[in-house]
């Protein structure tokens, strides 16, 4: 009698740039899932600090090893991609860590909604040294999360993403232009099958901005704007405009929303320092920072304290009933 080796239902697809110092906690938390019926590819993506040598001492019969030029992190997720046989992919990131019971919570929620094609779940941010700080809440139906994305608001962390691999393929994967291409991800695959958040933190996100720029940031926020402006035209039966072609055309708006955006664009690169300030133990520093941000933009401090309050309302009425 020949026995038929079983696909596992599940590949985690994880890239690797020049990422050694946290890269092993990053493996040893997708290996040391409850769940253990998967494949874990992992992309080696032009690594140069030594992150290489780490991955050939794996030994895991679970664990793929691709490797290329640097190319990014899209390009190496589809690279991945079109080397997976199985019928659900979950996302990583090699400097974050996932809860151990992560792909058996998501796997069993995919399985169990057949609407569902892509799920995320919550997280809670962890400093360089591993402190760990908030839990922002998620949207978690597919209608917010899309409002949220439109809106460019935080609704999705991409390396939580569990997807079914058919979807990913047919809308192309990622789109590779660099900053922004999650969030253009998260769009088209929202146009195409429905979305959904696991409401339990289940993953932790690294927070490290000592790399980051203010330059890296607005171009960040540019591509979130351009894929949401394709987005819009999509859903007008309008073909998208070119990146050149939407830089002109936002270069038209008048100035006061020039004004309002690059404040509330200032704020946001604040909360993000100050995240990491009070995540690393500055926390006098983190502070002040916060205090700084919310009043480098009104317009959005006001938005984020209804937010609270509207969620802390909802839940007063979710415990009554």
């Amino acid at each position: 009698m020949t026995l038929v080796k079983r696909s596992p239902p599940l590949t985690v697809i994880m890239p690797v740039y020049n990422t050694l110092h946290f890269l092993p906690a990053a493996v040893d938390s997708i290996l040391r899932q409850s769940l253990g019926d998967f494949e874990f590819i992992i992309i080696d993506d032009g690594s140069t600090d030594g992150s290489s040598d780490y991955l050939a001492t794996l030994r895991d019969k679970r664990v793929r090893i691709m490797r290329q030029k640097n190319r990014g992190q899209g390009n190496a997720r589809n690279a991945a991609l079109w080397h997976t046989s199985t019928p659900f992919l979950a996302l990583m990131d090699a400097d974050d860590i996932s809860h151990p019971l992560r792909l058996e919570k998501q796997l069993r929620f995919l399985q169990k909604h057949q609407d569902v094609g892509m799920l995320g779940t919550g997280f809670q941010y962890i400093g360089a040294s591993g402190r760990k700080g908030l839990s922002p809440p998620l949207p978690d139906s597919h209608d917010e999360i899309m409002s949220h994305l439109l809106r460019m608001r935080h609704a999705l962390v991409n390396a939580t993403i569990m997807a079914r691999t058919h979807i990913v393929r047919e809308i192309g994967g990622y789109r590779i232009e660099g900053f922004g291409e999650d969030w253009d991800f998260f769009l088209r695959m929202g146009e195409r099958t429905r979305l959904a958040n696991l409401n339990e933190t289940l993953f932790y996100y690294r927070v490290n901005t000592r790399s980051s720029t203010y330059k890296r940031f607005h171009e960040m926020r540019l591509r979130f704007g351009y894929s949401v402006h394709c987005a819009e035209r999509r859903r007008q039966g309008l073909p998208e405009l070119g990146w050149e072609a939407f830089m002109a055309h936002r270069s038209s708006n008048g100035a006061l929303a020039r004004l309002l955006e690059a404040m509330d664009e200032h704020a946001l690169y604040q909360y993000k320092l100050a995240l990491d300030d009070l995540l690393d133990s500055r926390q006098a520093r983190g502070w002040l920072r916060l205090g700084y941000a919310a009043m480098s933009s009104p317009r959005l401090t006001a938005q984020r304290l209804r937010r609270g309050c509207s969620r802390f309302v909802s839940r007063i009425k979710a415990n009554q009933s």
